[in-house]
C-alpha cells in the first residue's frame, strides 16, 4: 500500500532522532483515555466511523461520518487529514514530535466545515507541544495515535484504526461554469473557442488565448475535439469509443489523446442544427492521476465550397481538397484514374490512408473528351467508386456492373497539361449512395511523394539534422545518435553536442515501427529525459550500409526524420 510506504518514510526521518515519548500532553490536558477510534477536542470526543487511505497522495483520512468514499463526501463534514510524506523504513513503529515535524508532513483536523486545528512541517504554531505515532499492524492495517496541546490550553488527541480501505476516485464531472478549461481543479478561462466542419466532421477547438487567429490559438493552450455526425448530442465514453482528442495544457500534450493513455474519460458535442452552436463538455482523467475538463462553446461556421472544385456525398458538399490522377496503360490501352477528396492531403498514399473519404473514376484516355456519357447506356468503359474509410463501405459501379447505377458524366483532358481536367459527375449507386463531383483544375501524379525534410522537433522548435551515427559494436542493442550540428564522426563528438540518443534492439532494425510496448529495452534521450516503456514512442529505422532511413516520435515531445547518409561504427 502506497501509505505504508510513505508513511515509513516521513516518520523514519524523523523518528527516535526527534522524540519518543510515551505521552506529551501538558497539565492542560485532560482527554479521557483510552480513545479508540475517536477524536478528542475541547472537552468532546467524537468517534471514527471510517478511515480512508488516498493511494495517489499517500494521505490519510479520519471521518466522523460512515460510509463515505470519495472526497467529495468527505468535504464539510468532520475529519482528520494527514499526510505522511515518503521514503523506507523496515520498523513497525514510528513516533514524531510535531514540534519537528519532518519536511511534507501536515495534519489538518476540520470541523463544521472551518479549520479548527492546522499543524505542518512548516507552521507549528497552533501547538505547544504534540506527539504522533504510527504503528504498522501488517500489510493492510495500520494504528495511528496522536496528541498535542493547543497554544490555547485545548487538548487534541485522536486514534485510529487503518484496515485497508482507499479513497475511491470520484466521479468524473464536467466543468459546471461555462467557457473554461480546468486542470487538476485550477479553473482558466476559454479565451477563443471555433467550430467548424472538417471532412463530414465536427471539430471543436476552445484555447486560452483571445485571438482571431486559428494557427495562433493552436500556439497556446488548448483542447481540441473531432466527431462524426453519428456521435453528437450524446454522451462517449472515452475507453470504449475512439474520439479523435488533441490538446496542450500547462505542458501535458497528446496528440492525439488514446485510450491507454486514460483511467477514464467521457465527452459530448451538442450541436442545434438551426443556430449551428455546437457546445463541447469533455472530462478526462489520465493514468497518473491529472484531470482535465473543458465546458466551451462555439458557432459552426460551415465552409464555403470553391465554385467548380466540390465533392457532394449525400448532400453534403465540401470543397475538393486533393485531387490525384495516374496513367495505367494496358494492352495498348491508357486507362486513367482520377481520384478525388474533400480531405487535406499531398499525395496519393497519404489520401488512401489517411482520407476519410474519396471517389474514384478510371476511363479510357480516348473517351475523355468532355462529351456527356449516361452511367444507363454506354458502351464505354468506365469505374466509379466511393469509399467510406470512416465505416469501411464502399459503393462502386463499372460498365457492365452497374445495375441500379444512374447518372451522368463528362470528363476532359487538357491536350497541353496531362495533370489538367474538367469533370461533370453525378452518380447514384445502387446502393443509394449519391456522388457529385464538380472539378476544374490541376490533379497531382500518383507518382509523387514529398520529399520529407531531414529534421526534428523537440518542445515546439525544429531543428535541421546535420549528422546521424549508427554505432553497431554492439550486436544485440544498436546506438543510434542525431544532431543538429554538422560534420560529427564519433560517439563522443555527439555526446558532447547534447545528440539524441536512439537504443534499439538489431533486430528492430527492419523498416517496421518499432514500439515501446514491444522492445522493453528500446529508448531515446535527449536534453535531460528519456522516453521507453511504458511511455508512448516508435522508432522505425532502416540502414543498407552507410544509408540510413530513420523516423522516430514520442507522440508529444520529440519527433524527427532523416533519411540519408550515416556514420557507421561497426
Amino acid at each position: 500500500m502506497k501509505f505504508m510506504r510513505l508513511a515509513a518514510a516521513t516518520l523514519a526521518v524523523a523518528a527516535f532522532a526527534s522524540c519518543e515519548r510515551e505521552n506529551t500532553s501538558g497539565p492542560d490536558h485532560t482527554d479521557p483515555e483510552p480513545l479508540e477510534n475517536a477524536i478528542y477536542f475541547d472537552g468532546t470526543v467524537t468517534d471514527i466511523k471510517t478511515v480512508l487511505e488516498d493511494e495517489a497522495t499517500g494521505t490519510l483520512w479520519l471521518c466522523a461520518e460512515e460510509g463515505v468514499t470519495t472526497l467529495g463526501e468527505i468535504e464539510g463534514t468532520e475529519y482528520v487529514r494527514i499526510i505522511m510524506g515518503g521514503g523506507e523504513s523496515d520498523d513497525n513503529t514510528y513516533r514524531i514530535d510535531l514540534k519537528a515535524a519532518p519536511a511534507g508532513f501536515s495534519l489538518l483536523y476540520s470541523k463544521e466545515g472551518e479549520t479548527a486545528v492546522e499543524v505542518s512541517a512548516e507552521d507549528n504554531s497552533a501547538i505547544t507541544e504534540g506527539s504522533l505515532s504510527l504503528t504498522l499492524n501488517g500489510e493492510n492495517s495500520a494504528t495511528i495515535d496522536f496528541r498535542m496541546t493547543l497554544t490555547d490550553g485545548k487538548a487534541f488527541s485522536g486514534n485510529a484504526l487503518w484496515s485497508g480501505l482507499t479513497m475511491a476516485p470520484e466521479e468524473l464531472s464536467y466543468p459546471e461554469k461555462a467557457n473554461t478549461i480546468v486542470v487538476n481543479g485550477t479553473e482558466t478561462a476559454v479565451g477563443t473557442a471555433f467550430a467548424d466542419s472538417y471532412e463530414g466532421s465536427v471539430l471543436v477547438t476552445a484555447g486560452l488565448t483571445v485571438t482571431d487567429s486559428y494557427d495562433e490559438l493552436l500556439a497556446g493552450d488548448f483542447v481540441q475535439t473531432m466527431m462524426l455526425p453519428q456521435f453528437l448530442n450524446q454522451e462517449i465514453n472515452l475507453k470504449e469509443e475512439l474520439i479523435t482528442i488533441y490538446y496542450t495544457l500547462q505542458n501535458l500534450t497528446a496528440s492525439p489523446l488514446t485510450s491507454d493513455m486514460l483511467d477514464e474519460g467521457k465527452v459530448r458535442i451538442d450541436m442545434d442544427e438551426e443556430s449551428g452552436e455546437c457546445s463541447l463538455l469533455l472530462a478526462i482523467r489520465l493514468n497518473d492521476g491529472t484531470e482535465i475538463g473543458v465546458n466551451a462553446t462555439a458557432t459552426l461556421s460551415d465552409p464555403t465550397p470553391e465554385e467548380g472544385n466540390t465533392i457532394t456525398v449525400d448532400n453534403a458538399s465540401e470543397p475538393v481538397r486533393a485531387a490525384f490522377y495516374m496513367d495505367m496503360p494496358m494492352e495498348g490501352t491508357n486507362y486513367v484514374y482520377l481520384y478525388f477528396t474533400a480531405s487535406e492531403v499531398y499525395y496519393l498514399d497519404e489520401m488512401l490512408e489517411l482520407a476519410t473519404g474519396y471517389f474514384c473514376l478510371a476511363m479510357n484516355e480516348d473517351d475523355l473528351t468532355g462529351n456527356e456519357i449516361d452511367l444507363t447506356s454506354t458502351d464505354k468503359y468506365f469505374y466509379l467508386a466511393y469509399m467510406d474509410q470512416m465505416t469501411g463501405e464502399m459503393s462502386y459501379a463499372m460498365q457492365g456492373d452497374s445495375e441500379g447505377t444512374t447518372g451522368t458524366m463528362s470528363v476532359s483532358r487538357s491536350g497541353s497539361d496531362p495533370a489538367s481536367f474538367t469533370a461533370e459527375i453525378s452518380v447514384t449507386f445502387g446502393d443509394g449512395k449519391e456522388v457529385a463531383v464538380s472539378f476544374d483544375g490541376t490533379a497531382v501524379s500518383g507518382d509523387y511523394v514529398p520529399e520529407e525534410p531531414n529534421e526534428f522537433t523537440y518542445d515546439g522548435t525544429t531543428e535541421a539534422i546535420q549528422s546521424v551515427l549508427v554505432d553497431k559494436s554492439d550486436a544485440v542493442l544498436w546506438h543510434i545518435y542525431v544532431s543538429e550540428v554538422g560534420g560529427l564522426e564519433y560517439v563522443s563528438e555527439f555526446e558532447d553536442m547534447g545528440a539524441i540518443h536512439i537504443s534499439i534492439p538489431a533486430e528492430a532494425v527492419n523498416g517496421e515501427a518499432a514500439g515501446f510496448s514491444t522492445y522493453k529495452d528500446m529508448k531515446i534521450e535527449f536534453s535531460g529525459n528519456t522516453w521507453q516503456f511504458p511511455d508512448m514512442g516508435t522508432v522505425t529505422v532502416s540502414l543498407e550500409g552507410d544509408q540510413i532511413a530513420l523516423d522516430f516520435t514520442t507522440y508529444g515531445d520529440l519527433i524527427g526524420h532523416y533519411s540519408g547518409t550515416a556514420v557507421v561504427v561497426e
